[in-house]
């Protein structure tokens, strides 16, 4: 599944890799709805911070210099960028029927505003069923692959998510990751499991109110 899951990626990362010039182009033509400010770039799927042991962006309805500047249509994220210097990072997403695709560009060493980040996730009857991320550093010769697949329980709520991939080179290969999610009085408590030198940990991540 991964080798696919790579492949399908690529394809897309490299559809994508040079289009910084047009989109930028395209977000100086939009009236945007809504705009505010985080601290860290804003959460593709929800949980996400917490489930990379990250702390959760904060939002401000005030500019900040050092901070993120999010761009909203509709109430859909659709650009952000660093407020120091947007060649440190600069944002898109795109919104399909099935899919949603989040696209961060930074410069190369050549001073090339090139893609180094994608994440793309799939939709079925509205609920998120598999996410891949994919980070390509062709500077460092590096690439990192993480493709997570979705469970709900009868409740429809997030079961868990079990992750698969590689880290920085394709040899790397991580060893499968499962997160799991215990509900009660509008609260969650979120667990990571993975074997690790042969043993099996189990640890809590997050405890507090459901997003």
């Amino acid at each position: 599944m991964i080798k696919q899951e790579y492949k399908k990626i690529v394809e897309i990362f490299e559809q994508h890799e040079k289009s910084f010039i047009e989109r930028k182009e395209k977000m100086n033509t939009i009236p945007f709805s809504k705009t505010n400010w985080s601290n860290s770039y804003l959460d593709f799927t929800t949980y996400e911070s917490i489930i990379n042991q990250l702390k959760p962006p904060e939002v401000f309805e005030k500019e900040k210099m050092a901070s993120i500047k999010n761009h909203y249509v509709n109430d859909k994220l659709i650009y952000s960028f660093n407020k120091e210097n947007e060649n440190w990072g600069s944002v898109f997403v795109d919104y399909d029927n099935d899919n949603t695709k989040w696209l961060l560009f930074s410069e190369n060493y050549d001073d090339e505003m090139v893609l180094q980040q994608l994440k793309t996730a799939y939709y079925q009857n509205n609920r998120i069923i598999k996410k891949i991320f994919y980070l390509s550093d062709k500077d460092a010769e590096e690439e990192t692959l993480m493709v997570d697949l979705f469970n709900y329980n009868k409740d429809g709520k997030l079961d868990s998510i079990i992750r698969n991939g590689f880290y920085e080179m394709k040899a790397t290969v991580l060893p499968e990751r499962k997160i799991s999610f215990e509900y009660g009085n509008s609260k969650v408590k979120i667990y990571s499991t993975q074997e690790i030198a042969g043993d099996v940990k189990k640890q809590l991540i997050y405890k507090g109110k459901e997003c």
